[in-house]
């Protein structure tokens, strides 16, 4: 009897296992990048590969489950061999295509981080879908990005621009800053002390600039760009 009875647990169990089939990932389960994005479009991918370690075709179903990311204006999207999916909590399941017997599914995650330097970290649990065991396994992905996007702002070159008149009675023109975006003005005496300051939007090719309550003498300009770094510096020679 007992002999009997050894052998039906050893059918029935080997039939249970068969059932069970065990999530292996490739390199492993997590995945981590550190970069810089350079535009604003720009996508940063990870990539974990999900291997069918079994004799038959298998089609997986996966979800995320928890992120820490900033949300937005960072886009999440995760691939999968059928499709890429805008990632939000409380989204329905995902099923892949089917993935052939000894095949591997890259489940491609992607961070759009539109030029916001942060940090993400981002669980997505995967199972086989007919698995009646629910063997699952959790994805990690985490980035660490820093942003450099230009800003639109044209870099303003100091042989491109013109101060006139000079010397100057009541007010002064300076030209050549097209596209240059907002920029602080602040006329500077001999002595170092801030005299006026001014800000402007160039978004014309040129501004006014008046410094007519101002005594006579000799004055230094200088103008700073949005990220306040010093765009110009001249001299201006104000007249009685």
């Amino acid at each position: 009897m007992k002999k009997t009875f050894t052998s039906i647990c050893l059918v029935f169990c080997s039939i249970a296992l068969s059932f069970a089939q065990n999530i292996i990932t490739l390199p492993n389960d997590s995945a981590f990048i550190s970069a810089n994005v350079a535009d604003e479009f720009d996508l940063v991918d990870l990539h974990i590969e999900v291997i069918n370690n079994t004799a038959s075709p298998t089609t997986y179903t996966w979800r995320m489950v928890d992120y820490s990311a900033q949300v937005p204006p960072w886009e999440l999207k995760l691939c999968d061999n059928n499709n890429c999916y805008d990632l939000l909590l409380g989204n329905p399941m995902h099923q892949s295509l089917s993935v052939a017997a000894y095949d591997t599914m890259d489940m491609k995650f992607q961070f759009s981080p539109h030029c916001v330097n942060g940090v993400a970290n981002v669980n997505v649990v995967v199972y086989a879908t007919n698995d009646s065991a629910n063997a699952t396994v959790t994805l990690n992905y985490k980035a660490d990005l820093t942003t450099s996007c230009p800003t639109g702002v044209t870099q303003i070159s100091s042989n491109a621009l013109n101060i006139y008149p000079n010397p100057v009675q009541n007010s002064f023109v300076v030209s050549g800053l097209q596209n240059a975006g907002n920029l602080s003005f602040e006329v500077y005496d001999m002595k170092g002390a801030l005299a006026k300051s001014e800000e402007k939007n160039a978004s014309n090719t040129s501004i006014e600039i008046s410094i007519e309550s101002l005594p006579s003498g000799v004055y230094v300009l200088k103008a700073f760009d949005s990220n306040n770094k010093i765009a110009v510096t001249s001299r201006i020679i104000k007249n009685p």
